[in-house]
């Protein structure tokens, strides 16, 4: 975990991602609100997490479009940076979305056959979310499309303020440490 400036981190996953737009002819629609600054995470799994669900979005929307908005929302004086993935795709119905997290689960069968995949990627989107200290909630209509939002709250800020309180960054990682059989040993000498 480290601060991280989020627009050179957008611009490099909104680049990666444009082939797989373009593969199935959408049109990929970015906005980003201008007081997002640093955000106190990993930049790699925050990759890998946009990164999927935008390459989740292109895969199951054919000619339409993905919209991928970044913006802050102050909620009981804590500042919250939201991604949102909303795409014009397939959808999935109320019995896929209470399962789209479980691993090696895909939508059905005839979604596997048809568009491919091993159904981990949703699986570890989650995990790395909450490792993140974020929450993952999904909204989705058959034939209409599906939207992901990603809250990552208590560690946004400005150019002004980046000392972090450590503590409440870290508890998030050691909550799912303790509720797995992984051991996690933090050698760290900076007190922030």
């Amino acid at each position: 975990m480290e601060w991280v400036e989020l627009q050179p981190e957008l611009d490099l996953v909104i680049a990666t991602a444009e082939g797989l737009v373009e593969k199935n002819k959408n049109k990929l629609v970015c906005s980003c609100s201008e007081d997002v600054g640093l955000l106190y995470t990993d930049a790699q799994r925050l990759r890998k997490i946009l990164l999927n669900l935008l390459g989740n979005a292109a895969k199951f929307t054919d000619q339409g479009t993905i919209e991928f908005i970044v913006r802050t929302e102050s909620v009981n004086d804590e500042k919250k940076v939201i991604f949102e993935l909303r795409d014009t795709g397939i959808g999935m119905s109320q019995e896929q979305l209470e399962r789209i997290f479980d691993r090696f689960v895909q939508a059905d069968s005839s979604t596997t056959r048809r568009f491919g995949g091993t159904g981990l990627g949703l699986g570890l989107v989650k995990e790395f979310s909450e490792l993140l200290g974020g929450e993952i909630p999904v909204t989705s209509e058959e034939n209409k499309g599906s939207c992901f939002s990603i809250a990552f709250s208590g560690s946004a800020c400005n150019q002004d303020n980046v000392q972090p309180d450590s503590e409440k960054y870290l508890e998030p990682m050691l909550d799912v440490a303790m509720q797995s059989s992984s051991q996690i040993l933090i050698i760290e000498d900076d007190p922030n």
